[in-house]
């Protein structure tokens, strides 16, 4: 249905989202060239949804550029800045709002924050079945429970991890590729069958979620402030 409407790109590649805030915060610097390596290497499609919060980030128009190049990408990356057009529009088909549509057909969702405190679109995606491409950051580790790579195989996997370097977007933005590479190889190998149930096991895994979750969001609160009060008291 939503390749039928060109919601999507492709009926039968799988989907990368991106979903949030147009701010810097949230790791647009990292999504130009994600866009490019899923469509021309990984055999994907990518949709970018989101809201402007007062501006235009020059991120936004390197996107929309690509998005436009259909000689390229094939109409695979699609952008959607429009909450209440993009987002809450109803699709009468189903009586559902088309952002709802677009979450729970994505297979991936990629949440490379520079900074996140804690992090609600990872556990929105997994309770719909979507595993997460995460920086890894903050509040990130609340959901990032089973790492690829880290004990975790295709099978047990919830999030893949990269690693992003402060002030360095060009190597942010290789870490992430070079990061799926393997994971992805191996997920594309997995039967309609297996990719089914490791759904049902990232819905299962989203309900385990905790925010007390060791070496999670307040664990590093609490180590910064008796850091903090450390630091004050040595004075």
């Amino acid at each position: 249905m939503l390749y039928k409407k060109g919601i999507i790109g492709s009926e039968t590649k799988p989907l990368f989202l991106f979903v949030g805030r147009f701010s810097p915060e949230k790791g647009l610097d990292v999504l130009a060239d994600f866009a490019k390596d899923i469509i021309i290497n990984k055999n994907g499609q990518v949709v970018i949804m989101g809201a402007l919060s007062g501006y235009i980030p020059l991120e936004l128009f390197e996107l929309k550029s690509l998005e436009n190049d259909k000689k390229n990408y094939n109409g695979l990356i699609k952008v959607y800045t429009s909450y209440e057009k993009n987002q809450l529009e109803i699709l009468e088909d189903i009586e559902a709002t088309k952002g709802k549509v677009i979450r729970f057909a994505s297979d991936f969702t990629i949440v490379p924050s520079v900074i996140e405190a804690s992090g609600l679109v990872p556990v929105e995606g997994l309770s719909m079945g979507s595993a997460t491409i995460s920086s890894y950051k903050e509040g990130l580790k609340d959901q990032c429970t089973n790492p690829y790579g880290n004990m975790h195989n295709i099978f047990t996997f919830t999030c893949i991890p990269f690693t992003r370097v402060m002030g360095n977007s060009a190597l942010s933005a290789k870490n992430l590729i070079d990061s799926l590479n393997q994971p992805l190889h191996e997920w594309n190998m997995l039967s309609n069958k297996e990719k089914k149930q490791h759904q049902v096991f990232l819905i299962e895994n989203a309900k385990t979620f905790d925010w007390n979750a060791k070496g999670g969001a307040l664990d590093q609160y609490i180590d910064l402030y008796i850091r903090t009060i450390e630091l004050a008291n040595s004075d």
